[in-house]
């Protein structure tokens, strides 16, 4: 029977929450997802100071590149989920 990674208690193989502690299963984001995500936020603090300074053509050019790296993000996610780097997680 597997175990419980954070109080060691024997789970059913079937089991969603740890009867120990309360832990919870549930899908697991890939770090290659996070990153990749992560690297639309530059982009998008220069889209924000364009839009405050009311430069909507420079907003506009970085639109794409923000939408590039979120799709991307995206599209890692649902390919990798269920891989060895996130499959599911125990968390609390």
């Amino acid at each position: 029977m597997p175990q419980c990674p954070h109080c060691m208690t024997e789970i059913p193989p079937d089991a969603t929450i740890c009867t120990g502690c309360g832990a919870r299963q549930g899908a697991a984001i890939p770090k290659t997802v996070i990153f990749v995500g992560a690297l639309s936020l530059p982009f998008i603090l220069i889209a924000f100071n364009f839009l405050f300074r009311g430069d909507f053509i420079g907003v506009l050019v970085m639109l794409p590149l923000i939408a590039m790296f979120l799709g991307l993000a995206a599209v890692l996610f649902f390919v990798l989920r269920g891989k060895k780097s996130g499959g599911q997680a125990w968390y609390r």
